[in-house]
C-alpha cells in the first residue's frame, strides 16, 4: 500500500518518516497552508496499538526534524481495511492531541461513508480541529453520484461553523470528465464557493 509510519520494521518507518519530512518541506516551499498525513496500519501479527504507538512517534519525529513553515499537518483517517490505527474521527483526533506539533484533522466524505457509523457525526466529533474536507461520493465518484448524504454533510459543516478549505477528491481515468461531473454535482447540490 505504500510507506507505513506504523510498520514494525525500523527501516520502513525511517523511509516513511523521511518521505513525510519531504512532504512537509515541499508544503513550505510552495507556501501551502496544509499537508496531510496518513498514520499507517498494522502489519501481519502486529497489534493496531503497537502500530499506532510507532506512528505517533514517527510523525512527531518527522515534524520536529522538518522545516515546514506555516503549513499545518492534517491527520486523515482512512477506511478500516486501509488504516486500522486511525479510521475514525475519534482516533484521528487522539493522534492530533498526542503530537507535539500543532496539527489538525482532514475528513474525507468517501472515507467516512465507508464506516458503519453515521458519517456526519465525525464533523461534530472533530469540531474546531477540522481544518480541511475532501468531497467524494461512494466509490470515489463525483459528489451527488452515489450514496453520501450530502445535505446532512453540509448541514453538519454549518453546525460546527466550518469555514476551511474543501476540495473534491475523485479518481478515474478521465480527469476532465470527473471535474465537469463534480462541478455539476456540486451545483445540483446547491453548493457554491463564497
Amino acid at each position: 500500500m505504500g510507506l507505513n509510519l506504523g510498520a514494525p520494521d525500523d527501516a520502513e518507518r525511517a523511509a516513511a518518516r523521511s518521505y513525510l519530512g519531504g512532504v512537509a518541506e515541499l508544503a513550505a516551499a510552495v507556501d501551502a497552508s496544509y499537508f496531510h498525513v496518513v498514520p499507517g496500519w498494522s502489519v501481519g501479527g502486529q497489534s493496531a496499538s503497537d502500530a499506532r504507538e510507532h506512528a505517533v512517534a514517527e510523525i512527531d519525529r518527522a515534524l520536529a526534524e522538518a522545516e515546514y513553515g506555516d503549513a499545518n499537518p492534517l491527520i486523515e483517517p482512512l477506511r478500516f481495511r486501509e488504516c486500522d490505527i486511525a479510521h475514525t474521527a475519534d482516533q484521528a483526533l487522539s493522534i492530533v492531541d498526542e503530537l507535539s506539533a500543532d496539527a489538525g484533522v482532514l475528513l474525507d466524505t468517501f472515507q467516512m461513508a465507508d464506516d458503519a457509523t453515521n458519517p456526519v457525526d465525525a464533523f461534530d466529533t472533530v469540531g474546531d480541529e477540522l481544518r480541511m474536507v475532501h468531497l467524494a461520493d461512494t466509490d470515489r465518484r463525483p459528489p451527488g453520484d452515489g450514496g453520501v448524504p450530502w445535505e446532512l454533510v453540509f448541514d453538519a459543516l454549518d453546525d460546527i461553523g466550518f469555514e476551511g478549505p474543501v476540495s473534491v477528491e475523485v479518481w478515474g481515468d478521465n480527469p476532465d470528465e470527473l471535474t465537469r461531473a463534480s462541478a455539476a454535482g456540486l451545483r445540483e447540490l446547491d453548493v457554491t464557493a463564497e
